[in-house]
């Protein structure tokens, strides 16, 4: 289940995916012009493009699950 409303506007997405540069989950995000069209977000050394909101938001529920993951695993389950 994702943890994003439905509606997150393109500077939303642009904000979590700074978070995600921020805390080195991300190398970079480069955004298009209008904000939104596409993203290309560095990963491990690879390029990703995404193209809209709906990838965006994708990615990073798909991001957020894996994070939660392994943090429960490192924690022994103690995070829902």
């Amino acid at each position: 289940m994702s943890d994003y409303p439905e509606g997150f506007s393109d500077e939303d997405v642009y904000e979590k995916f700074k978070t995600w540069v921020e805390v080195g989950v991300l190398q970079y995000v480069l955004p298009t012009e209008p904000l939104g069209e596409s993203w290309v977000l560095g990963v491990d050394g690879q390029i990703v493009k995404l193209v809209g909101v709906d990838q965006a938001v994708a990615w990073l529920s798909g991001a957020d699950a894996v994070t939660r993951l392994v943090a429960r695993r490192k924690v022994g389950g103690y995070l829902s």
